[in-house]
């Protein structure tokens, strides 16, 4: 089921109204947290989300080459969404964080482009790794508390490792 069916399923479009910035209003349509909640963990489960209003993922490219050919890839993705997403580079890691700065918030629109990613990442054999607050080269010492820290409404669950499915429940 695609992301758009998906939106549907949960009729999150039921209250939308003209697009105040794009054509297609679903695009601004801003669902509640526990909708977002249930979206991401369908579709996107290796992705973090922070505060409700950002997705983020790490990935990792097996040399520095082929991060700058991701790199490329989410340009070409982006100018066909016309949505565009923060990624960064450090040698081989790539690091995606979007949201919708239209609506301050997270749309359809940044899910699409995650989903678009990770297809890529996926045929391209470019594994991701949980981020972990400081770019991901640099481990958390286990006992560091900020580490281990889940979103609000959510708790860690005992024995998982941050960013691992699962980590965090609902409280």
């Amino acid at each position: 089921m695609g992301l758009q069916q998906q939106w549907e399923e949960y009729k999150l479009t039921e209250s939308v109204t003209e697009g105040e910035f794009r054509e297609n209003d679903v695009e601004e349509y801003v669902p509640n947290n526990e909708q977002l909640d249930n979206i991401k963990n369908k579709h996107l489960p290796d992705w973090e989300m922070l505060d409700h209003k950002y997705i983020e993922k790490m990935y990792v490219c097996k040399d520095h080459k082929q991060a700058v050919e991701m790199i490329v890839a989410i340009n070409d993705i982006s100018e066909n969404m016309d949505h565009f997403a923060e990624v960064t580079q450090d040698v081989t890691e790539v690091k995606v964080k979007t949201s919708t700065f239209d609506v301050k918030g997270l749309t359809v629109l940044d899910f699409q482009l995650a989903v678009q990613i990770d297809t890529w990442a996926e045929q391209n054999d470019v594994k991701h790794s949980p981020t972990s607050g400081n770019f991901g080269m640099h481990e958390a010492a286990s006992d560091d508390k900020i580490y281990d820290k889940c979103w609000k409404g959510y708790k860690k669950v005992p024995g998982k490792k941050r960013g691992e499915a699962g980590s965090c429940v609902k409280k």
